[in-house]
């Protein structure tokens, strides 16, 4: 695995799309549970180091849906 995404210190177990090589994807991370008020931090680490100044990440999308009750 060559990057961890982590959601508040949780590992998301984000695992990259197959024979994509060097080209762009756009990929949608899924997990069940809200979230509580306040700031959030999401984390990129770059694992395998043989990447670096090559690997790059484009921009970050966070949604949640549903209501306050939810």
């Amino acid at each position: 695995m060559d990057l961890r995404v982590e959601l508040d210190g949780i590992n998301l177990e984000w695992v990259p799309k197959q024979g994509i090589g060097k080209d762009r994807w756009h990929y949608d991370i899924y997990r069940d549970g809200g979230l509580i008020g306040g700031d959030h931090e999401v984390t990129f680490t770059l694992l395998n180091k043989d990447l670096e100044g090559e690997a790059q990440l484009c921009s970050v999308e966070g949604l949640e849906f549903g209501n306050e009750a939810e």
